[in-house]
């Protein structure tokens, strides 16, 4: 399914940012395929919002593309229970850690 990432940051929260982070995309698809494949918008208007989903949304070639978009990313992260494999590493590496 399409998407489009927005955020709505609190003017401190938006002045930390821009001071501290320094990345070419914020969201995470876009982040993880370090390219843009999910429109991204900082603090847009209702309009930009709207005329952003009525681009990818009455578009074939843009839902086709996010569904391309979305494969790469079930590829790149794996299959599904990430967290009980992660939470089972770290009992594992718990298990293994010298005791004092």
């Amino acid at each position: 399914m399409p998407q489009i990432v927005s955020y709505h940051l609190s003017p401190v929260s938006r002045v930390l940012a821009r001071a501290l982070v320094k990345l070419r995309h914020f969201g995470l698809p876009n982040i993880l395929l370090g390219e843009q494949v999910v429109p991204e918008f900082l603090e847009p208007t209702d309009v930009q919002l709207l005329d952003a989903a009525s681009r990818v949304l009455g578009n074939p070639d843009a839902i086709a593309e996010a569904r391309r978009a979305a494969e790469r990313l079930d590829v790149m992260l794996g299959p599904p229970g990430a967290v009980a494999r992660l939470a089972l590493e770290v009992i594992h590496a718990a298990d293994r850690r010298p005791r004092c």
